[in-house]
């Protein structure tokens, strides 16, 4: 019983020691703290700094003076438009409203629809030789047809179960407006320069590029 007594009392003296010497340090009572959760991702841009693309389009309201903000008014634009030559076509073109559907509220942005700074489609045409770059898809060159409706026709795949087809004609305003079907029933691009991020060597030929609009006094391109 002794044995046992001493035992306990030694056990009870060093752990009233070893709290007496812990509420002398409070550090070494505090638990570690949790690593607080960061808003910061990394970006993968490339040499030209244009950073990754958002995961979802956003609503935008930022239109031209003399765009068409109803569906009514970019049918009138497209009826009272013309086939595009070939001269007229040439340039990279930009879309600056969009109506999902004749219904839906549109989205309108004289600088180019984007998420962030990155475009949503690019529309590159020597002629009626077309390179559609867009997010959400692969990089296409579709055909280009002459419609009976005195138009330019032509189709982007989207990867869903059907593919709208796009009939084209060129505002007074100099806008190249398309009505479509299935979804994206209606579309106003405008000529600007873009800048885009190089792609690696090793990427298809069909990888979409991240593009960014840029000042109208440095050289366009691809």
């Amino acid at each position: 019983m002794s044995t046992r007594l001493t035992c306990t009392l030694l056990c009870s003296v060093s752990l009233l020691c070893l709290l007496l010497f812990v509420r002398s340090h409070p550090v070494l009572a505090q638990a570690p703290a949790a690593h607080p959760k960061s808003s910061w991702q990394p970006s993968r841009s490339g040499e030209n700094g244009i950073a990754a693309n958002p995961a979802h389009s956003v609503a935008q309201l930022l239109p031209c003076p003399e765009q068409a903000r109803t569906f009514k008014a970019l049918s009138r634009a497209y009826a009272e438009g013309h086939v595009p030559s070939q001269s007229e076509m040439n340039g990279t073109w930009v879309p600056i409203g969009l109506w999902l559907y004749r219904d839906s509220r549109p989205d309108l942005n004289c600088a180019g629809i984007r998420r962030g700074a990155v475009l949503e489609w690019v529309i590159f045409a020597r002629g009626y030789s077309l390179d559609v770059n867009a997010l959400g898809t692969y990089r296409q060159k579709p055909a280009v047809e002459l419609g009976p409706e005195g138009d330019l026709t032509f189709s982007i795949d989207w990867l869903g179960d059907t593919n709208p087809v796009f009939r084209c004609r060129l505002s007074r305003s100099g806008s190249l407006v398309c009505l479509g079907d299935a979804y994206y029933n209606g579309v106003e691009l405008k000529k600007m320069p873009v800048r885009c991020e190089p792609l690696p060597t090793t990427a298809s030929p069909h990888t979409a590029q991240s593009c960014i609009a840029r000042l109208a006094n440095r050289r366009s391109g691809p």
